[in-house]
């Protein structure tokens, strides 16, 4: 069950960062994207 747990956990941490880091990325190479959409 820890074992289980521990993994779920990781899963769900690099998930986040993973999705924080494109994000990111995406919000400096599109830029305007974001600014022109209403």
């Amino acid at each position: 069950m820890m074992i289980l747990a521990m993994i779920g956990f990781s899963i769900a941490v690099i998930a986040i960062c993973t999705g924080l880091l494109v994000f990111m990325m995406g919000g400096l190479k599109f830029p305007d994207e974001g600014r022109s959409k209403p």
